[in-house]
Parts: C-alpha cells; sequence; structure tokens
C-alpha cells in the first residue's frame, strides 16, 4: 500500500479522505494547512498528495507546485501523484491547479466512490 499525504482544511472532509485512505491499507499522514503539509512532505515524502485547493495561507496549488519544482527525493524513485480538491471549478482554477503539476483536480462536494477510484488509478500508476 502507499503512503499518502491529505492536507484539508476542513476536519469532516479531511477525516472523510483520511477513513477512505486506511480503509483500503494506506499509511495517511494528515494536516489542516499548507505549510504544514510541505513539512510533513520533506521530512517523509509520499507517493499521493491529496490537496485542498483553497486553504488559507498557503494554498495546496502552492504545495504542488512546491511538490513538482523540488521533485522527489532519492528514497523516492517514482513521481508522486497530487490531486486538489476544490469547490471551485471554474476553468481558470482548474487550469491553475493541473499547471501546477496536479494529475487530477476534483470539483467538492466529491463522491467517496469516485474519489476512490482516481486515488487508485493515481496509485496504479497511471500518472499522466
Amino acid at each position: 500500500m502507499a503512503r499518502v499525504l491529505v492536507a484539508e482544511a476542513d476536519d469532516d472532509i479531511r477525516d472523510l479522505i483520511v477513513w477512505l485512505l486506511e480503509r483500503d491499507g494506506h499509511e495517511v499522514d494528515a494536516v489542516a494547512d499548507g505549510t504544514t503539509a510541505l513539512e510533513h512532505w520533506r521530512r517523509s515524502p509520499a507517493e499521493l498528495a491529496v490537496l485542498d485547493a483553497r486553504m488559507a495561507g498557503l494554498d495546496g496549488v502552492e504545495v504542488a507546485r512546491t511538490i513538482r519544482r523540488h521533485g522527489t527525493d532519492q528514497a523516492q524513485q517514482s513521481r508522486p501523484a497530487i490531486v486538489l480538491l476544490s469547490t471551485s471549478l471554474a476553468a481558470d482554477d482548474v487550469e491553475r491547479g493541473l499547471a501546477a503539476g496536479a494529475d487530477e483536480y476534483v470539483g467538492m462536494p466529491f463522491r467517496v466512490r469516485e474519489l476512490g477510484r482516481t486515488i487508485g488509478r493515481l496509485l496504479e500508476g497511471d500518472v499522466a
């Protein structure tokens, strides 16, 4: 199974995503903001990051951009997958998220089954 970083400002949404991932056997680090997400990432890079695109302060788009800019460390050979979550599906927001390096941009509210499929596909190596 995979190591996953979840950065989501909303406690209930974060708990739901953690439940979904742990149910499937993944090891999850969950945080509430982008600054803490990057601290976790630097200490222990994950195979997947699920990021709230609109957190206060350092948002998920900037976290994704930083992860992509710094690449992977030597212990992690493959490119990490990144999913951005947002209530906005405006074309400019989606384009900004994908340009920052996200592999998927998922609108909220999301369906648990659909998010689970997206995560499963990305972890199976179908990252663009």
